[in-house]
């Protein structure tokens, strides 16, 4: 697994109408990130990111969302052996 980027988002104080977003902020793609991203592209597929959001405190005391980011892989669950195992008991 390469290297998280992170970033963060913070509530966007200057928000004067509807259409503005209530968050902004910055996500800096490590290199390793960002080769697997344009690897993705050179195949021709899409570069797709997984993101993960956790609350925090900032010293000042206004929350913000702490982010980590890096390339989405789908996640395939095994599939359970459910046939018995000879040291079973039953």
């Amino acid at each position: 697994m390469t290297e998280l980027s992170k970033g963060a988002l913070f509530v966007n104080t200057r928000k004067k109408t509807e259409n503005q977003p209530n968050f902004r902020g910055e996500i800096t793609l490590t290199k390793a990130v960002l080769k697997e991203l344009v690897d993705e592209v050179k195949k021709g597929n899409e570069a797709k990111l997984a993101v993960a959001a956790w609350e925090r405190k900032s010293k000042a005391g206004n929350t913000y969302l702490s982010l980590s980011v890096q390339k989405y892989v789908e996640y395939k669950p095994q599939p359970i052996d459910t046939s018995p195992q000879e040291d079973d008991p039953f």
